[in-house]
């Protein structure tokens, strides 16, 4: 199983890997996330999801990420984000 940030004491106990962006997050793989492929730019998507996702990312890949979503979407498509705490990340999205 694939969990994000610190590697917790549950998480090890449970037999997670953490992945982080952060490398001061104590997660056991730190990667990034890459700029979405020609597969998926080349075409336009009525819907695209990130659930539980966004939150994880650094303020300029979820902006990154955001735009680029926004550019593949076709002309009444929607990109649906859930989160634990909207609140949260609409803060950390719009860099307040």
């Amino acid at each position: 199983m694939i969990g994000s940030g610190d590697k917790t004491k549950e998480y090890q106990a449970a037999g997670w890997t953490c992945l982080d962006g952060d490398p001061n997050s104590g997660a056991d793989i730190i990667a990034r996330v890459p700029s979405l492929p020609e597969s998926v730019t080349s075409k336009k998507w009525r819907v695209v999801c990130a659930i539980h996702f966004i939150e994880h990312l650094y303020y300029e890949d979820a902006k990154q990420l955001i735009t680029e979503i926004y550019d593949i979407l076709d002309k009444h498509g929607r990109l649906i984000l859930e989160q634990a705490n909207l609140a949260y990340v609409c803060r950390v999205v719009l860099g307040e």
